[in-house]
């Protein structure tokens, strides 16, 4: 992933975008945006969008992160273990929900890190449309 978004960052001023009013960043955002929804259904399908956001948005704007670190550790090593057969296995179903926050709170982590400049509310549409494979407006 940290290969694709230097990739990014080295071509992105060469793409040409259809007419937009959205700024370098703005289309930066909406573009890892995009790139973190696709990624997210494709890794987890039983993924939760409204968590993963809210998770996302927690990290990068700064609002409290309303899960304990260890409790987001737990999960994920969990998930990591158990893989996403254990989401359908009765004797120990993972609640989605947590899991997509947590995955959300992990991803904006390594988001902010790599993005100098992020438009929250464009990534979100972003993610949004990926994990919905709604067509990129930047296509």
């Amino acid at each position: 992933m940290k290969t694709i978004i230097t990739i990014l960052i080295i071509l992105f001023p060469t793409f040409a975008f259809a007419e937009s009013s959205l700024n370098y960043y703005e289309k930066l955002s909406y573009a890892k945006g995009y790139d973190i929804g696709q990624s997210a259904k494709k890794m987890v399908p039983e993924m939760k969008l409204k968590n993963l956001l809210q998770g996302l948005e927690a990290i990068i704007t700064g609002t409290p992160v309303t899960m304990p670190p260890q409790e987001e550790r737990t999960l994920k090593i969990s998930f990591a273990n158990q893989g996403t057969a254990s989401i359908k296995s009765p004797k120990q179903k993972i609640d989605m929900e947590k899991l997509s926050y947590a995955f959300g709170l992990d991803i904006g982590r390594n988001t902010k890190k790599t993005l100098p400049v992020i438009d929250y509310n464009i990534l979100k549409d972003g993610v949004t449309d990926g994990f919905q494979n709604i067509p990129s407006i930047l296509s």
